[in-house]
This record gives structure tokens, C-alpha cells and sequence, in this order.
């Protein structure tokens, strides 16, 4: 009786933590899993040093160590998906204090090597969640606490290797891993900002650089017209030759305006067959463009046009822009 009771407990037990498990699990995200384990594998570190030991290890200093960095670990892990990233921003400033501190103040190659080892790891870190120049100052606050930690050692340790050329290799290995969490950025934020099919922004991707460029226009008092372009009768493109054909359809079309607007103009599909076109030009020269490139499309089109006006947003432009293509389509003009 005894041991099916320990046996109901036991699974009862079992079953919470995996509930408890899986609903945590389920409140993270990329960044929030990444924050905590950058700090878990110095949780680690210290636990093997807690726990083999090695020559001069202080074990009340890296005992309260472990402490900090078993909280860094579970801020992240609490907070999940919304964990901000300024708080990461602080955990990599506390990395660097860390590492200064121990460059500082180390006494043989154990604990210096800890510290460097770090390094590769918030560069990765810094480079896959942050904007390139936020990146690049984060790491080299990292990059300056350990040279200043060099240069005012309380006393000079004798390594079995040479500390500049250890921190050299630390340093190149850094920047090579900053490289590689920046192109891996550029390269998700690429993917998740045009369309596959034609190649243009997709809705997200003009949202993000359709507001730039508005805020730009703004603070430059510079011209800006939005265009929002529908296919006449994209059904009967698809009814005539099938979805394949509209899908060239759409291609051709998209790099028509690509090709014949301006290199800094946003073309961007937002709908099925909807487009939005940013045009830096005032609204006249902006239908005289595309009068032009519609008279050589083999697909006709109609647009609406809402040129930027003194507090406008993105937004703004695209609703006026909107009402005009309806518009202009119930009239039948282009």
C-alpha cells in the first residue's frame, strides 16, 4: 500500500514539474533563452571550480560569483518573452566589470582564462540581438575592461603562456564572432522583411523602412509621395494561365516599378496582388513616373497617391492613398 502511495506521489510530482517545465518553456523566446544561457555556462564554469577545485581557488569569492551569475540566469528565464533588451544590455556590462575584476586581480592562468573565454560568447550575443553600432560599443566596453585590467594588475602572475597573446587570440576571436551574430541578424531581418515572391519589401519590411524614410522626409522638409497600386483584374491573370502566371505576373510587375523608380523609392507588396510605392518626389512628378512606367507594362494597374504633409506618418499617407486607389478604380483610370 505504502509503495503505491510513494508511487502516486511520485508521479503527481513528476507530472507539476513537467507542467511547470513545458509553461516556461513555452513563455520564452530566442533572446530570453540566449540571455540565460550566456550567463548558465559561467553557472557551470563555477560549479566545476566549486566542485573539482584547482590550485589558489578562493571559494568564498567564487561561491558569491556563482550566486550573481545563477540570477542573471533567472531573470531572463522569468521575464521570457518579455525580457527587454536593455536588461541584456546590462548583463553584458556586468560580464566586462566581471572580467576586468578577475583580470585584475587573477593570480594564475585558471581564472584569466575563465574571463577570456567569455569574451567570443558576448560578441556572438551582442551581435545577433543588437543594431550593428550598438553591437560594436558593447563589445568594446568588454574589450576595454580587460586591457585596462592588463595594464593595472595589482601583481604580475607567472603563466605557463603569454597573458598579451592570450588576450590577443581572445580579441581577434571576438571580432570574428561579432561578424558572424551581425550577418546572422542581417540575414533573419532580410528574410523576415521582403517577399519571397517578388523579391520587394513585404508589409512588415515597409512598416520598418516606409517610417524611416517618412521621419527622414520630415526632418529634411524633402518631398515624399506614396503610391498604393492594385491589378485591375488580377483574376482573370490567374483564371487565363493559373496561379503560375500570376505569380509572374506580379514579378514582372514588381520589377518594372523597381527598375523604374529611384534607387532610394521603397517598392513593397502588401497584399495579394496590393502594392505600396514610396517615392521621393512631390505627388505630380510621382503620377508622370508611373504614367510612364505603366504606358510599357503588359499588365495594367490602378494607383492612388498621398503626398507627405506636415505631421503625417506612414500611416496617415496610406489611408489617403487607399481611399484614391478605390477611387480611381471605380472611375477606371490608372
Amino acid at each position: 500500500m505504502n509503495r503505491v502511495t510513494d508511487s502516486s506521489i511520485f508521479i503527481a510530482l513528476t507530472a507539476r514539474v513537467r507542467d511547470f517545465t513545458l509553461r516556461r518553456i513555452r513563455r520564452q523566446n530566442a533572446f530570453s533563452l540566449v540571455s540565460a544561457l550566456l550567463s548558465a555556462v559561467l553557472v557551470l564554469t563555477f560549479i566545476v571550480d566549486l566542485t573539482v577545485g584547482h590550485p589558489h581557488i578562493e571559494r568564498g569569492p567564487t561561491a558569491f560569483w556563482l550566486l550573481c551569475f545563477v540570477i542573471l540566469m533567472l531573470i531572463p528565464l522569468h521575464s521570457g518573452r518579455h525580457y527587454p533588451r536593455w536588461a541584456g544590455l546590462i548583463a553584458v556590462g556586468f560580464f566586462a566589470v566581471w572580467s576586468g575584476y578577475f583580470i585584475t586581480r587573477t593570480f594564475h592562468a585558471h581564472i584569466e582564462l575563465n574571463a577570456l573565454f567569455q569574451l567570443p560568447m558576448v560578441a556572438l550575443y551582442v551581435g545577433w540581438f543588437y543594431r550593428e553600432w550598438i553591437a560594436r560599443a558593447a563589445l568594446g566596453f568588454n574589450l576595454l575592461t580587460i586591457l585596462l585590467g592588463l595594464l593595472f594588475r595589482i601583481e604580475q602572475p607567472t603563466h605557463v603562456f603569454s597573458s598579451p597573446i592570450a588576450v590577443g587570440y581572445a580579441f581577434f576571436i571576438a571580432i570574428f564572432c561579432l561578424e558572424a551574430g551581425s550577418y546572422l541578424r542581417r540575414r533573419a531581418l532580410r528574410r523576415a522583411s521582403f517577399d519571397p515572391l517578388t523579391r520587394v519589401l513585404n508589409r512588415r519590411g515597409f512598416g520598418v523602412f516606409g517610417a524611416r524614410a517618412v521621419a527622414e522626409a520630415h526632418r529634411l522638409e524633402e518631398p515624399l509621395t506614396l503610391a498604393i497600386v492594385d491589378f485591375d483584374d488580377f483574376k482573370g491573370v490567374n483564371d487565363a494561365g493559373g496561379h503560375a502566371a500570376g505569380d509572374e505576373a506580379l514579378r514582372i510587375t514588381a520589377n518594372a516599378w523597381v527598375r523604374g523608380l529611384g534607387p532610394d523609392d521603397l517598392v513593397a507588396r502588401i497584399g495579394g496582388d496590393e502594392f505600396a510605392l514610396l517615392i521621393h518626389s512631390d505627388r505630380k512628378c510621382a503620377k508622370a513616373q508611373l504614367a510612364e512606367i505603366a504606358a510599357e507594362a503588359p499588365y495594367s494597374w490602378s494607383w492612388g497617391l498621398s503626398q507627405l504633409r506636415s505631421g503625417d506618418t506612414l500611416d496617415d499617407l496610406m489611408v489617403r492613398a487607399d481611399v484614391r486607389m478605390y477611387d480611381a478604380k471605380g472611375r477606371g483610370e490608372g
